[in-house]
């Protein structure tokens, strides 16, 4: 993805381009960062916890008066529906059994990438209230909440000019 993002951004020299486990943002200092953006990543984490522990870090590296923006599954269920879960729960139980070629036939025929067949997360879905008692323990404050119920639901807030007690 990065590759991609270089190519059709060369001509920007303001964009540092950072490799990231993806649990942790370590390579970015506490308080350095204006503006934090998510989209299309928390719905993918298989707990609640990862997804809190990953909001939290968002906003530690945001500046005090910072303004996060963010995209996670707000609904009641996981990101895929039955189908999708079906599916790839016969492909990673092949893939499991070491039945390689077979799960990746079985992901061609359904349309799925077959370099993904046993890497696929099925996503935890939060609360707004769960995402804002992560956004308030990491001393930020959520302004709204769009999409409150669904799996496109949204979050913006600011962090906070000065840590509560």
């Amino acid at each position: 993805m990065q590759s991609r993002a270089k190519s059709h951004l060369e001509s920007f020299t303001n964009i540092r381009w950072i490799l990231s486990s993806g649990g942790a943002l370590s390579e970015i200092q506490s308080d350095s960062i204006d503006f934090v953006f998510s989209y299309l990543v928390l719905q993918h984490m298989p707990s609640k916890e990862l997804v809190c522990s990953a909001v939290r870090e968002l906003i530690r590296i945001l500046r005090p008066g910072g303004v996060f923006l963010f995209q996670f599954n707000g609904s009641h269920q996981p990101t895929m529906n039955w189908r999708g879960r079906a599916i790839t729960s016969v492909l990673d139980g092949l893939a499991s059994l070491r039945l390689h070629t077979a799960s990746r036939l079985m992901a061609r025929i359904t349309g799925i990438d077959p370099e993904m067949v046993g890497k696929t997360w099925r996503g935890a879905a939060l609360t707004s209230a769960e995402i804002g008692n992560a956004i308030r323990s990491a001393q930020a404050e959520p302004i709204e909440f769009p999409g409150v119920g669904t799996p496109l639901a949204w979050c913006y807030g600011r962090k906070l000019l000065e840590a509560r007690e």
